[in-house]
């Protein structure tokens, strides 16, 4: 859904690599009005994620439009396209 209630849909691909290759936690990265997103879960929903990125480009969202606040880094690594 995004800022006005309405569905998207865009291309995207699964990044199958994530959490030292656990089965628990499912990701895929998209782009969309020229920015990349990643979408990330884990599947029993009520576990906590530790991303290593650089947070100078990254946001967090909850729902698109609504950024979190958050956000604590640890371990900045270089990430170019991370949003």
């Amino acid at each position: 859904m995004n800022e006005q209630n309405q569905f998207e849909l865009y291309p995207y691909e699964q990044i199958t690599d994530v959490a030292g290759g656990s089965k628990e936690v499912r990701a895929f990265i998209f782009k969309r009005k020229g920015e990349y997103y990643v979408l990330y879960w884990h599947i029993s929903g009520d576990k906590k994620l530790k991303l290593s990125i650089d947070n100078r480009g990254a946001a967090l969202y909850r729902d698109i439009g609504r950024t979190e606040n958050n956000i604590s880094v640890q371990n900045k690594k270089n990430c170019n396209t991370c949003r």
